[in-house]
């Protein structure tokens, strides 16, 4: 069947804004057929409408009269709408999608010539842009709109730089009974690596010596190193040559070496009489790999997000433990030659401990890891209190909280549209990443961690990760464990 019926007919069996055009204009054709018939002055060529449509009869080719002049007007009338949407497409094409053009030059934006296409083919499958499912104006113009962001955000991945930083946030809580002095935990943050410091509190109590100036100290050599580098390490050689029992654990790279040196300066460079454990983590800014030395019981977990946006944890460190609540501890005591003087200012049980210590645990003794990042992982650095009264699920849980929330308060509703064309292309989960780590505030992230361990750390019932590990080496314990807790999030972003 042709003519003008064929292309009403046509246009009727597709929702969208010319349907009802198309369905009035067979209508006034079909009174126009009925009255030639009454009049006798034209045969009738009937047709069936689609399926779920009201039943109409199609015009005959031509006619002649005062029918071909309605069947002129209702042509003029349903064919006025195409040019509009026409004139839209070609208005919007070249200024809003320049990458996707096919002329040379046409990706100079940043987005290649394969991302382009795939681009332009994942259009298809979108509502408005079929060729069976005609678009109002005012939906193809928000469609051109989602794919001009997606294609800024295309062209921006390709053109952005290679290197990484770190958003880093921390909280710190000290037991109840050091809240005067602060605590004895330290820590330090920077853009280039994070770390954290416990200091033994036998000092203090034993000695009446403040074990924190020790820590502190320890975090501030460690810091000048990680960022008078800049995320760039020297030739670990040197490094390997100087402490090979520590580098060679899981073999010399960049980003350990240069944790390693950030440890190692840090104890040099103190002079105050300590302990304390640790745990320093250096981004190694062009390899994308996080650098971490640990020392004792303090401890990282590295958590990535699925597609799914679920957190999980990708990479963690392990404690190092002499026997049961006796981590590795690196210490700062008076040499030999200062005996003499040190009892004279009354610390003659300092030395009486010294002499009764076995072998201290040095530098050279610490654990070595090498993590791959990405763009939007989360790195938690704690001391021991937090890891000693909170569970990883529950970490976790408290991740996912915050990133439903974040989520839940993004005023932008275009996400859901641009995401989905996003996926198409295999760039959703990198948009989310980041905008994930832009929208969570670190320090909010790690208050609500340290006030959770706090929270555990107080309960006299139930399980902890304390108690269970005093269960595993025979002793009882229930509940939490007080101490002080030092809890830093970082989330790893390009510059």
């Amino acid at each position: 069947m042709g003519g003008l019926g064929d292309h009403l007919t046509e246009i009727a069996a597709y929702p969208g804004a010319r349907q009802s055009h198309a369905i009035a204009a067979l209508r006034v054709l079909e009174r126009a057929r009925r009255r030639l018939a009454a009049q006798g002055k034209a045969g009738v060529v009937g047709a069936e409408a689609p399926a779920g449509r009201a039943s109409v009869a199609v015009a005959p080719k031509s006619v002649d009269g005062g029918s071909s002049e309605v069947a002129e007007n209702v042509r003029a009338q349903v064919a006025s709408k195409r040019p509009m949407q026409c004139r839209m497409l070609r208005r919007h094409r070249s200024p809003l999608l320049p990458e996707l053009d096919d002329s040379p030059g046409g990706d100079r934006q940043g987005l290649s010539s394969t991302s382009a296409s795939t681009l332009a083919s994942s259009c298809d499958a979108q509502p408005g842009f079929t060729s069976g499912a005609p678009a109002s104006p005012q939906k193809l113009k928000q469609r051109f709109a989602v794919i001009k962001r997606v294609a800024a955000f295309v062209a921006s991945e390709a053109a952005a730089p290679k290197t990484m930083q770190l958003r880093v946030g921390a909280h710190q809580i000290p037991h109840p009974r050091k809240a005067a002095c602060g605590g004895e935990d330290s820590y330090f943050t920077s853009t280039a690596g994070a770390g954290v410091a416990d200091g033994v509190g036998e000092w203090a109590v034993r000695f009446k010596i403040n074990p924190r100036v020790f820590a502190d100290q320890l975090m501030a050599g460690a810091k000048d190193v990680l960022e008078a580098s800049g995320g760039q390490a020297e030739d670990s050689d040197q490094t390997e040559d100087a402490c090979p029992t520590a580098v060679g654990q899981v073999g010399a790279n960049t980003a350990q070496s240069l944790a390693f040196r950030a440890l190692e300066h840090g104890y040099n460079t103190s002079t105050a009489w300590g302990s304390a454990t640790c745990c320093i983590a250096a981004l190694s800014a062009t390899e994308r790999e996080l650098g971490i030395a640990n020392f004792g019981d303090s401890g990282a977990r590295l958590v990535r997000f699925g597609p799914d946006g679920v957190p999980q944890i990708v990479e963690r460190t392990l404690e190092q433990q002499h026997s049961f609540n006796c981590p590795y501890q690196l210490s700062r005591v008076p040499c030999e030659s200062e005996y003499a003087v040190v009892r004279e200012r009354g610390f003659g049980s300092l030395i009486d401990a010294i002499s009764d210590a076995g072998e201290p645990d040095t530098t050279s003794m610490a654990a070595l890891y090498a993590f791959d990042v990405k763009e939007g992982d989360l790195l938690i650095l704690g001391s021991d209190g937090l890891w000693d009264n909170l569970f990883e699920y529950e970490l976790l849980e408290l991740i996912e909280q915050a990133a439903t929330l974040a989520s839940f308060g993004d005023s932008d509703s275009s996400c859901a549209e641009d995401d989905a064309l996003l996926s198409k292309l295999g760039f959703s989960s990198r948009r989310a990443a980041r905008r994930r780590a832009l929208t969570i505030d670190p320090d909010d992230l790690a208050r609500s961690i340290a006030r959770k361990t706090y929270s555990r750390s107080s309960t006299v019932f139930g399980k902890t990760p304390f108690a269970d590990s005093a269960e595993k080496s025979g002793f009882h314990h229930r509940g939490g464990k007080m101490d002080d807790i030092t809890v830093v999030v970082a989330w790893v972003l390009r510059r």
